[in-house]
């Protein structure tokens, strides 16, 4: 775990490397049998500005969980007949942007009442990666946020590849967890 705080801005970062959580068996516990979950890797990165400035300053939040697998005990639950792929799961989210700070946020000034310290003039998606259950989506894109009307209005576009979707609903229809006519709208969208 990493973290810093100054009037250049405040940044945070944290990594783990084969995490493993386990929840076991009270003797009058509602649990059938013991659960368990692991993970390849985790990691996280959060840094912004603070400090008042007029021209944007970039941010950026990464959150990435990486090779997420469960238990047999975890599965039986939802998935007894095993009709879903029990690949690792991944999930990635990287954005960046700009900000301006209008007030600083470090001091012990109130802030104003009227209008937020803080004004985001552009998001970027550099990466969106879901992968679950035989799922896979991905994404990048980029949006500069007009502010001059009061209301943020985004321009921008977001690239999506989705994978896998409709066997995913199929599988779900063919263990119980939704109905065949609760697909039929999604399955037609897509």
């Amino acid at each position: 775990v990493n973290g810093a705080m100054s009037a250049a801005g405040f940044r945070y970062s944290a990594q783990s490397q084969h995490p493993h959580l386990a929840v076991t068996q009270a003797p009058d516990s509602l649990l059938s049998a013991p659960m368990s979950a692991d993970l390849e890797a985790t990691s996280a990165e959060f840094a912004f500005p603070v400090s008042q400035n007029d021209q944007p300053q970039p941010f950026t939040g990464k959150i990435a969980l990486n090779g997420l697998t469960l238990s047999d005990s975890v599965w039986a639950m939802f998935d007894p007949a095993q009709k879903l792929p029990r690949t690792p799961a991944e999930l990635v989210i990287d954005l960046g942007g700009t900000a301006k700070v209008s007030n600083d946020l470090l001091t012990s000034a109130p802030l104003p009442e009227a209008g937020m310290p803080v004004t985001v003039e552009s998001v970027a998606l550099n990466r969106l990666h879901l992968s679950l259950a035989g799922l896979d989506l991905a994404g990048t894109g980029a949006a500069t946020i007009d502010n001059g009307s009061g209301t943020p209005v985004p321009a921008g576009s977001v690239d999506l590849s989705l994978t896998g979707a409709d066997a995913l609903m199929s599988n779900l229809v063919a263990i119980g967890l939704i109905e065949q006519q609760q697909t039929m709208i999604v399955k037609m969208m897509l």
